[in-house]
Protein backbone atom coordinates (compact mmCIF):
# COMPACT_ATOMS: atom_id res chain seq x y z
CA UNK A 1 0.00 0.00 0.00
CA UNK A 2 1.24 3.49 -0.89
CA UNK A 3 0.08 5.58 2.09
CA UNK A 4 0.43 8.99 0.44
CA UNK A 5 -0.53 8.23 -3.16
CA UNK A 6 -4.10 9.53 -2.85
CA UNK A 7 -2.89 12.61 -0.98
CA UNK A 8 -0.44 13.45 -3.77
CA UNK A 9 -3.19 13.07 -6.37
CA UNK A 10 -5.55 15.33 -4.41
CA UNK A 11 -2.87 17.99 -3.92
CA UNK A 12 -1.93 18.13 -7.59
CA UNK A 13 -5.62 18.21 -8.59
CA UNK A 14 -6.19 21.15 -6.23
CA UNK A 15 -3.17 22.94 -7.65
CA UNK A 16 -4.43 22.34 -11.20
CA UNK A 17 -7.86 23.71 -10.24
CA UNK A 18 -6.32 26.94 -8.93
CA UNK A 19 -4.28 27.37 -12.11
CA UNK A 20 -7.31 26.63 -14.29
CA UNK A 21 -9.34 29.22 -12.39
CA UNK A 22 -6.68 31.82 -13.16
CA UNK A 23 -6.37 30.83 -16.83
CA UNK A 24 -10.12 31.28 -17.26
CA UNK A 25 -9.81 34.84 -15.99
CA UNK A 26 -7.07 35.67 -18.51
CA UNK A 27 -9.19 34.37 -21.40
CA UNK A 28 -12.22 36.36 -20.24
CA UNK A 29 -10.59 39.61 -19.11
CA UNK A 30 -6.98 39.56 -20.30
CA UNK A 31 -4.35 41.93 -18.90
CA UNK A 32 -4.97 45.69 -18.88
CA UNK A 33 -8.64 45.43 -19.93
CA UNK A 34 -8.18 42.82 -22.67
CA UNK A 35 -5.28 44.72 -24.22
CA UNK A 36 -3.22 41.54 -23.92
CA UNK A 37 -4.80 38.07 -23.91
CA UNK A 38 -3.11 35.41 -26.05
CA UNK A 39 0.53 35.86 -25.01
CA UNK A 40 -0.24 36.23 -21.27
CA UNK A 41 -2.35 33.07 -21.58
CA UNK A 42 0.60 31.25 -23.19
CA UNK A 43 2.91 32.44 -20.39
CA UNK A 44 0.46 31.36 -17.69
CA UNK A 45 -0.06 27.95 -19.32
CA UNK A 46 3.70 27.40 -19.49
CA UNK A 47 4.14 28.40 -15.85
CA UNK A 48 1.15 26.40 -14.64
CA UNK A 49 2.05 23.20 -16.49
CA UNK A 50 5.65 23.49 -15.41
CA UNK A 51 4.74 23.64 -11.74
CA UNK A 52 1.90 21.08 -11.95
CA UNK A 53 4.06 18.46 -13.69
CA UNK A 54 7.06 19.32 -11.55
CA UNK A 55 5.16 18.93 -8.29
CA UNK A 56 3.49 15.70 -9.48
CA UNK A 57 6.74 14.05 -10.57
CA UNK A 58 8.72 15.30 -7.58
CA UNK A 59 6.17 14.12 -5.03
CA UNK A 60 5.82 10.78 -6.81
CA UNK A 61 9.55 10.14 -6.54
CA UNK A 62 9.88 11.49 -3.00
CA UNK A 63 6.62 10.41 -1.33
CA UNK A 64 4.92 7.68 -3.39
CA UNK A 65 7.79 5.54 -4.66
CA UNK A 66 9.67 5.12 -1.32
CA UNK A 67 8.31 2.58 1.16
CA UNK A 68 8.42 4.90 4.16
CA UNK A 69 8.48 8.57 3.09
CA UNK A 70 8.75 11.29 5.76
CA UNK A 71 5.51 12.81 7.02
CA UNK A 72 7.10 16.18 7.83
CA UNK A 73 8.33 16.49 4.25
CA UNK A 74 4.85 15.91 2.87
CA UNK A 75 3.44 18.56 5.22
CA UNK A 76 5.97 21.02 3.80
CA UNK A 77 5.02 20.01 0.25
CA UNK A 78 1.32 20.53 1.03
CA UNK A 79 1.88 24.07 2.25
CA UNK A 80 4.17 24.79 -0.70
CA UNK A 81 1.63 23.58 -3.27
CA UNK A 82 -1.14 25.70 -1.77
CA UNK A 83 1.20 28.72 -1.84
CA UNK A 84 2.35 28.15 -5.42
CA UNK A 85 -1.20 27.50 -6.61
CA UNK A 86 -2.41 30.71 -4.99
CA UNK A 87 0.44 32.73 -6.49
CA UNK A 88 -0.21 31.30 -9.97
CA UNK A 89 -3.89 32.17 -9.66
CA UNK A 90 -3.07 35.71 -8.45
CA UNK A 91 -0.69 36.12 -11.39
CA UNK A 92 -3.61 35.58 -13.76
CA UNK A 93 -5.61 38.34 -12.04
CA UNK A 94 -2.92 41.01 -12.47
CA UNK A 95 -4.26 44.41 -13.60
CA UNK A 96 -1.14 45.61 -15.41
CA UNK A 97 1.53 43.93 -17.50
CA UNK A 98 4.21 45.03 -15.04
CA UNK A 99 2.37 43.32 -12.17
CA UNK A 100 1.92 40.21 -14.32
CA UNK A 101 5.67 40.11 -15.04
CA UNK A 102 6.39 40.66 -11.33
CA UNK A 103 4.47 37.47 -10.52
CA UNK A 104 6.13 35.53 -13.34
CA UNK A 105 9.52 36.56 -12.01
CA UNK A 106 8.59 36.48 -8.33
CA UNK A 107 7.17 32.96 -8.20
CA UNK A 108 10.62 31.50 -9.05
CA UNK A 109 12.08 33.40 -6.05
CA UNK A 110 9.63 31.52 -3.83
CA UNK A 111 10.58 28.31 -5.62
CA UNK A 112 14.26 28.96 -4.83
CA UNK A 113 13.42 29.10 -1.11
CA UNK A 114 11.49 25.84 -1.53
CA UNK A 115 14.51 24.30 -3.26
CA UNK A 116 16.92 25.34 -0.50
CA UNK A 117 14.66 23.89 2.20
CA UNK A 118 14.04 20.70 0.21
CA UNK A 119 17.77 20.26 -0.39
CA UNK A 120 18.48 20.66 3.32
CA UNK A 121 15.79 18.14 4.23
CA UNK A 122 17.22 15.69 1.70
CA UNK A 123 20.71 16.22 3.12
CA UNK A 124 19.52 15.44 6.64
CA UNK A 125 17.65 12.35 5.44
CA UNK A 126 20.69 11.09 3.56
CA UNK A 127 23.06 11.63 6.46
CA UNK A 128 24.86 14.57 4.85
CA UNK A 129 25.44 12.95 1.46
CA UNK A 130 22.39 13.99 -0.57
CA UNK A 131 22.44 13.91 -4.36
CA UNK A 132 20.22 17.02 -4.67
CA UNK A 133 18.37 15.61 -7.67
CA UNK A 134 16.12 18.69 -7.79
CA UNK A 135 18.87 21.32 -7.49
CA UNK A 136 18.76 22.16 -11.23
CA UNK A 137 15.39 23.74 -10.56
CA UNK A 138 17.10 26.46 -8.53
CA UNK A 139 19.27 27.36 -11.52
CA UNK A 140 16.19 27.64 -13.76
CA UNK A 141 14.31 29.70 -11.20
CA UNK A 142 17.22 32.07 -10.60
CA UNK A 143 17.65 32.67 -14.33
CA UNK A 144 13.94 33.25 -14.85
CA UNK A 145 13.72 35.65 -11.93
CA UNK A 146 16.70 37.70 -13.14
CA UNK A 147 15.48 37.82 -16.74
CA UNK A 148 12.04 39.01 -15.70
CA UNK A 149 13.53 41.75 -13.52
CA UNK A 150 15.14 43.00 -16.72
CA UNK A 151 11.85 42.70 -18.61
CA UNK A 152 10.04 44.75 -15.97
CA UNK A 153 12.67 47.49 -16.33
CA UNK A 154 12.39 47.33 -20.13
CA UNK A 155 8.61 47.47 -19.94
CA UNK A 156 8.82 50.70 -17.94
CA UNK A 157 10.89 52.59 -20.51
CA UNK A 158 9.28 55.75 -21.82
CA UNK A 159 9.28 56.96 -25.41
CA UNK A 160 8.92 53.46 -26.89
CA UNK A 161 5.30 52.86 -27.92
CA UNK A 162 5.69 49.14 -28.69
CA UNK A 163 7.71 48.26 -25.62
CA UNK A 164 4.98 46.19 -23.95
CA UNK A 165 4.30 44.12 -27.05
CA UNK A 166 8.01 43.40 -27.49
CA UNK A 167 8.38 42.47 -23.81
CA UNK A 168 5.42 40.09 -24.07
CA UNK A 169 6.93 38.31 -27.07
CA UNK A 170 10.26 37.94 -25.26
CA UNK A 171 8.52 36.76 -22.07
CA UNK A 172 6.47 34.19 -23.97
CA UNK A 173 9.55 32.76 -25.68
CA UNK A 174 11.44 32.62 -22.37
CA UNK A 175 8.61 30.83 -20.53
CA UNK A 176 8.23 28.24 -23.30
CA UNK A 177 11.99 27.61 -23.28
CA UNK A 178 12.03 27.24 -19.48
CA UNK A 179 9.06 24.88 -19.73
CA UNK A 180 10.87 22.66 -22.25
CA UNK A 181 14.06 22.72 -20.17
CA UNK A 182 12.12 21.82 -17.03
CA UNK A 183 10.26 18.96 -18.71
CA UNK A 184 13.50 17.49 -20.04
CA UNK A 185 15.04 17.72 -16.56
CA UNK A 186 12.03 16.01 -14.95
CA UNK A 187 11.94 13.23 -17.53
CA UNK A 188 15.65 12.59 -17.04
CA UNK A 189 15.08 12.20 -13.29
CA UNK A 190 12.17 9.80 -13.85
CA UNK A 191 14.19 7.77 -16.35
CA UNK A 192 17.21 7.55 -14.04
CA UNK A 193 15.09 6.45 -11.10
CA UNK A 194 13.50 3.75 -13.28
CA UNK A 195 16.96 2.52 -14.26
CA UNK A 196 18.04 2.45 -10.61
CA UNK A 197 14.95 0.44 -9.67
CA UNK A 198 15.64 -2.04 -12.48
CA UNK A 199 19.25 -2.38 -11.36
CA UNK A 200 18.17 -3.08 -7.78
CA UNK A 201 15.67 -5.68 -8.95
CA UNK A 202 18.29 -7.43 -11.11
CA UNK A 203 20.78 -7.41 -8.23
CA UNK A 204 18.16 -8.94 -5.92
CA UNK A 205 17.43 -11.65 -8.48
CA UNK A 206 21.13 -12.43 -8.82
CA UNK A 207 21.52 -12.71 -5.05
CA UNK A 208 18.44 -14.94 -4.83
CA UNK A 209 19.85 -17.22 -7.58
CA UNK A 210 22.99 -17.68 -5.49
CA UNK A 211 20.88 -18.66 -2.51
CA UNK A 212 21.62 -15.45 -0.67
CA UNK A 213 18.67 -13.70 0.87
CA UNK A 214 19.20 -10.18 2.19
CA UNK A 215 18.20 -9.67 5.83
CA UNK A 216 14.73 -8.14 6.24
CA UNK A 217 14.60 -4.44 6.89
CA UNK A 218 13.58 -3.48 10.42
CA UNK A 219 10.03 -2.08 10.54
CA UNK A 220 9.90 1.71 10.82
CA UNK A 221 8.70 3.37 13.98
CA UNK A 222 5.01 4.18 13.98
CA UNK A 223 4.15 7.81 13.28
CA UNK A 224 2.88 9.95 16.15
CA UNK A 225 0.68 13.01 15.75
CA UNK A 226 1.50 16.31 17.44
CA UNK A 227 -0.59 15.73 20.61
CA UNK A 228 0.70 12.18 20.99
CA UNK A 229 4.25 13.50 20.90
CA UNK A 230 3.66 16.32 23.38
CA UNK A 231 1.31 14.48 25.72
CA UNK A 232 2.07 10.76 25.30
CA UNK A 233 0.51 9.80 28.62
CA UNK A 234 -2.86 11.41 27.74
CA UNK A 235 -3.11 10.73 24.00
CA UNK A 236 -2.02 7.14 23.92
Amino acid sequence: MKPFEQTVRALTAFFAALVGFGLKNILEHGIENKAFVILPFLIAVSMGLRFILGSTNQMYLDYVLPKHPPIVGLLWETLSLVLFGGLCAMMCFADTLETFFAFVGGIPFVAIVWGLVAARVEQVRAGGEAKYVWSEWMVMDALQALLFVGLIALCGLQGWPQRKEVCLVIASALCVLFFIWDLHFQYCNLWNVALDEEAKAEAAKAEAAKGKTPPPEPPPEKAKSFLRRVFPSIWS
